[in-house]
């Protein structure tokens, strides 16, 4: 790839391949470079904007994050996982007007993206409606059984209004389906939870 790109060095789609070994490796700040470098160049296309913004967010730098998904958008209105992303660091940074914005944006191209309404139901708790909370929870579930943020979310929420029973179930289902790779720091805790609930603490 790198021969690749001393051959074209303007070829956007060589930069991206040449940067996502550097995030397939874990070195993500090295990533960052090569999009960020290709930028600055000039050679910049709504995909190098998404990788960007998505490991901005990684590596919790919320405002490049936001700035980089918003170019990415301008460019292709269409990426739903992109406004996922939107949605989600701008939750993080605070802003739920701007987060709803970009998770109802979502609904509007299709209804059916499990993701953005957990992201509605995230918004939903940062507004203290825990009921709208669960409701958007239990779509985002229904509409993808294979997506365990939205049960792990239900666990919390029940968990935090005193049903037991329904916690218990939402925290065993996230723990029966989450990936021991992608959730590693999340799962002993979840375990841990469900030990508390059935020791009655």
């Amino acid at each position: 790839m790198e021969q690749a790109l001393r051959q074209d060095p303007g070829n956007p789609m060589a930069i991206v391949c040449l940067a996502m070994a550097d995030e397939r490796a874990g070195r993500y700040e090295q990533a960052v470079q090569v999009y960020q470098g290709a930028i600055d160049k000039r050679i910049f296309t709504d995909i190098i904007y998404t990788r960007l913004g998505k490991l901005y967010l990684r590596l919790h730098q919320l405002d490049k994050a936001v700035d980089a998904m918003t170019h990415a958008r301008q460019t292709n209105p269409t990426d739903l996982e992109n406004w996922r992303n939107l949605g989600t660091a701008e939750l993080q940074l605070g802003h739920i007007d701007e987060a709803e914005r970009a998770f109802k944006a979502i609904t509007l191209q299709n209804d059916h993206f499990s993701a953005a309404y957990n992201g509605l139901g995230l918004v939903a708790i940062q507004r203290g409606d825990s009921e709208a909370a669960q409701r958007e929870f239990e779509k985002a579930a229904e509409l993808d059984p294979s997506q365990v943020e939205p049960l792990l979310n239900l666990g919390v929420l029940f968990d935090k209004a005193g049903n037991k029973p329904q916690a218990l179930r939402y925290y065993q289902e996230f723990l029966n389906k989450a990936s021991p790779k992608d959730y590693s720091e999340l799962i002993p805790k979840v375990r841990a939870a469900v030990q508390d609930l059935r020791n009655g603490a």
